[in-house]
């Protein structure tokens, strides 16, 4: 609950009203884009995959999202990293999931790594180097380029 008021917190705090009105752009930056580059609406997600609110948000409210305004092209969706300190291999997630973004496969991946979550519980799930090199070959990666980038 406490992240969850802190993420809400957080998107009160840098709204694009009230960035608007202090003159700061809020930028996709070189973060991944899900959706229409000409979309009208742009939602910025700052994510941790470590996180259980995140993977809940994944699991309940991304394919709603996707279906009824990514698809159809009035929505583009970016996932930003967002490590908190209590998920020590958060870090450590975001890094494979760029590394499969080198070759690619961005979106695949990062769904990936919250599918494998899904039914550990509501916990903390902890990522070890092995699960992600092994989801790595699961997603048909070249290896070698794969564990370069993430070790």
């Amino acid at each position: 609950m406490k992240t969850l008021l802190a993420a809400v917190l957080l998107a009160t705090a840098v709204s694009p009203a009230l960035a608007q009105q202090r003159g700061v752009f809020i930028g996709v930056d070189d973060d991944p884009v899900l959706g229409s580059p000409d979309a009208k609406v742009l939602v910025i997600e700052f994510g941790d995959y470590q996180c259980p609110t995140c993977r809940m948000f994944w699991k309940d409210v991304e394919p709603r999202l996707k279906k009824d305004y990514i698809d159809t092209g009035k929505v583009k969706l970016v996932f930003r990293d967002f490590p908190l300190n209590q998920h020590p291999e958060a870090v450590l997630a975001a890094m494979a999931v760029n590394c499969a973004r080198d070759q690619n496969k961005y979106w695949e991946y990062h769904d990936k790594v919250f599918r494998e979550q899904y039914n550990k519980g509501d916990d903390v799930i902890r990522l070890k180097p092995a699960d992600l090199k092994k989801w790595e070959k699961d997603m048909k990666l070249d290896p070698a380029a794969f564990d370069q980038c993430l070790d």
